[in-house]
């Protein structure tokens, strides 16, 4: 008979209370594997009836799973680590359910440190110390320490951050703005915690629909569509481009790679902030669109004149190499022409060579669309928003594979 941890007895009273709600994409892949079971067969082995059993008991926690059962399930797949491909370890969810619950954990675990962190730096010294051992005299404020208890994956923004509302002083404790700013950035970090835990699970798994699901619900309607990803906007400074399918993943890899091997190129490039093991996501620097006063003020040129040099190049090459030859007999100045501007802007001067270096990307990247603008050194500075466009990804959209990039 499968033994259910009753409440109490952890030391963490903070998460005592604390339940989880599964979200859908971990659900649906614990309903596939009861669907792919029968119980019959199961039952007549204590193992796996006693895993079954607790898949049947997850899966009917209609008020969510308490932190002792979350406990005991985190136990139980560190002792079992090398059981991954038996019949048990199935039942009790996978490598997918393995994941779910230690990022919930780790997540809620580091919220109360850094809320008591904050308590304390708001006047409560004795934040980390129990109840029974706090010298009660010396007590001039109580604070409640409840953590909210919010399904990241399943209730919307609004409604999480009523409840993060909610987490208030009983009585009146006056703070300055730094301690405020304190306050705000540990409320902030729980949501960014669980938001990429969350997400880190799903794309483990390359669950591309859930991705798409709970990105939406924490950072809204995607800011930008492609044809293999979606960009949606963090804050002021970092966007999230996610991949929808395995094409997105080649294109969010290429970018990553591009971005850690190139040295003489890295300028026009978004800085990538972050990304995924499996590159299902990335974060990376948040960049304008471009228009064409941006080309006359960052270049000092005429658009018409930038995207000549770009059409040339585009006419003007064969593989991935500079037909020079053809060049001079199409424009014979133009090479005179481009060093006079060059000499004089560092922007203009590397995008051109990292197009003479790469132009078979005259086409697809250097274009308006997939051109953008930020900031270097607190000047306007024009960047490539898609360097994800490399032989590999070519191929994969069914174009010639013009191998790597030269970067």
């Amino acid at each position: 008979m499968i033994h259910y941890i009753t409440e109490g007895g952890d030391g963490n009273k903070e998460l005592k209370t604390h339940r989880w709600f599964i979200p859908d994409g971990v659900r649906h892949h614990l309903e596939k594997i009861k669907d792919d079971n029968k119980k019959e067969e199961l039952s007549k082995n204590h193992t796996t009836k006693e895993a079954w059993d607790h898949l049947e008991f997850i899966l009917g926690s209609e008020k969510g799973i308490s932190y002792n059962e979350m406990k005991r399930m985190k136990n139980w797949f560190d002792k079992n680590y090398n059981a991954t491909k038996t019949k048990q370890y199935e039942l009790y969810g996978g490598d997918i359910m393995k994941t779910w619950v230690e990022n919930q954990l780790k997540s809620a675990t580091l919220y109360v440190k850094k809320h008591k962190e904050a308590q304390r730096s708001m006047g409560k010294e004795n934040a980390f110390i129990k109840p029974h051992e706090a010298d009660r005299q010396n007590v001039v404020s109580k604070v409640d320490t409840k953590v909210p208890t919010y399904n990241p994956a399943t209730l919307n923004k609004q409604n999480r951050l009523k409840e993060l509302a909610e987490l208030k002083e009983q009585k009146t404790v006056i703070i300055n703005e730094s301690q405020k700013k304190q306050l705000q950035e540990v409320i902030s970090d729980k949501i960014k915690s669980d938001f990429f835990n969350e997400l880190e699970a799903y794309a483990s798994v390359d669950d591309f629909n859930a991705c798409v699901k709970l990105c939406m619900e924490y950072l809204d309607n995607p800011a930008a569509c492609g044809s293999s990803r979606f960009v949606f906007e963090i804050n002021d400074e970092q966007v999230l481009k996610l991949a929808t399918n395995d094409k997105g993943i080649l294109q969010n890899k290429s970018e990553v790679e591009s971005y850690k091997k190139t040295v003489n190129f890295k300028d026009i490039f978004p800085i990538v902030f972050h990304y995924s093991p499996s590159y299902t996501y990335i974060v990376s620097e948040r960049v304008l669109p471009l228009d064409d006063k941006d080309i006359v003020t960052c270049f000092g040129m005429h658009e018409n004149s930038f995207f000549h040099i770009v059409h040339v190049i585009s006419s003007c090459y064969d593989g991935n190499k500079i037909n020079w030859e053809r060049l001079n007999r199409y424009d014979p100045h133009l090479i005179e022409w481009i060093e006079q501007f060059t000499s004089k802007n560092k922007n203009l001067e590397l995008l051109i060579n990292y197009l003479f270096k790469n132009p078979v990307l005259s086409d697809e990247t250097y274009n308006e669309d997939n051109m953008g603008i930020t900031k270097r050194n607190g000047k306007t500075w024009v960047v490539l928003l898609d360097n994800g466009w490399n032989g590999n990804t070519a191929d994969a959209y069914g174009f010639y594979n013009f191998g790597e990039l030269n970067v």
